[in-house]
């Protein structure tokens, strides 16, 4: 079996089940739990943008109506100006962050941050600009909320 390589940080290491004796022996308990937590955390980032995004959409949808082409072509064009802008401004890394034990937390917390602000925002404003508005709001603090997890100096 070839050596371990290393994969977004950590080392992958062989199968969780070995094989024995022409048989097949499940992996400790123990380290089915932490793949399973590698697992979560590597997923936590993107998972967490689509709940919020998702949740956003429903309370645009909620407070404005039924989405057509034109909304949400503007709540995506909203999301994506404000994924350049943040990457322009270099606030997002140029790498994928580690996974720590509390990505899960941190990002579940910037998922609730972004919905809160996305919800007032889309009762705030009227017509169209509500729509570009929600999306660069849920966005950008989403986003935000996530960084701040990366720059902690726990991890």
């Amino acid at each position: 079996m070839p050596d371990p390589v290393l994969h977004h940080g950590h080392e992958q290491r062989r199968s969780a089940i070995a094989a024995t004796d022409g048989g097949v022996k499940p992996a400790a308990n123990g380290e089915f739990r932490r793949r399973l937590h590698d697992v979560v955390d590597h997923a936590a980032l993107p998972y967490g943008y689509t709940l919020a995004a998702g949740s956003g959409s429903a309370v645009l949808a909620t407070a404005h109506g039924r989405f057509g082409t034109v909304q949400a072509l503007l709540f995506l064009m909203g999301a994506g100006f404000a994924l350049i802008a943040l990457i322009s401004a270099g606030t997002m890394p140029a790498r994928p962050m580690p996974a720590t034990r509390t990505a899960s937390i941190w990002n579940v917390g910037a998922a609730w941050c972004a919905l809160a602000a996305a919800s007032a925002t889309a009762h705030a404003l009227d017509g169209l600009l509500a729509y570009f508005a929600t999306g660069l709001v849920l966005t950008t603090i989403y986003f935000a909320g996530a960084a701040a997890r990366a720059s902690m100096p726990f991890r």
